[in-house]
């Protein structure tokens, strides 16, 4: 136990540090409750495969929900610790006085009912990606509604609704169903 406390009390020391070199990020659309559960997803299975725990790295910046970006990074900073044998209660221990801790027992309880935690990973990868792309497509939308009637008139504003529509087709062939 004085292995796990210390590599916790090590996460959540290198994290103090962190956040006062860290720029404050812009604030991002809040998190609907299905996408919420699929984050979730994604941290209770690499709890449960720890060896799913480096696939967490590239979702952190893309996470609207600060308490969920601080599990996320702290589960990836207890990963890169050599020593750490990651569980629930190592990750609650190294989120401290956080309020993102009392999140984990309630994602940690989820996962446990899953069959597989690489199925529950890669379910919630593939909701995850598909509300991207479908916010995404949803941007692209109201892009050209407010390009079309300048490009015409305005070379730069033509360009970039070639550009818009070009990328919209591509989205809707790979993921919107016929």
């Amino acid at each position: 136990t004085h292995c796990i406390s210390s590599a916790a009390s090590d996460v959540y020391k290198r994290q103090g540090e962190d956040s006062v070199i860290r720029p404050q990020k812009a604030q991002k659309a809040p998190l609907d409750g299905r996408s919420r559960r699929a984050y979730g997803s994604l941290v209770g299975a690499a709890l449960r495969e720890p060896s799913l725990i480096p696939r967490l790295r590239p979702w952190i910046d893309r996470l609207p929900a600060p308490d969920l970006a601080h599990i996320f990074q702290t589960l990836v900073d207890l990963w890169e610790h050599e020593d750490a044998d990651i569980t629930a209660a190592l990750l609650m221990n190294a989120l401290a006085g956080h309020p993102a801790r009392d999140v984990v027992a309630g994602i940690s309880e989820f996962a446990a009912t899953a069959e597989d935690p690489s199925h529950l990973f890669e379910d919630a990868v593939r909701f995850l990606e598909q509300r991207e792309h479908q916010g995404e497509i949803h941007r692209l939308q109201e892009e050209i509604q407010t390009l079309e009637p300048r490009a015409a008139a305005d070379p730069a504003a033509s360009g970039a609704l070639e550009a818009a529509l070009m990328r919209l087709l591509e989205l809707q062939r790979r993921f919107v169903k016929p």
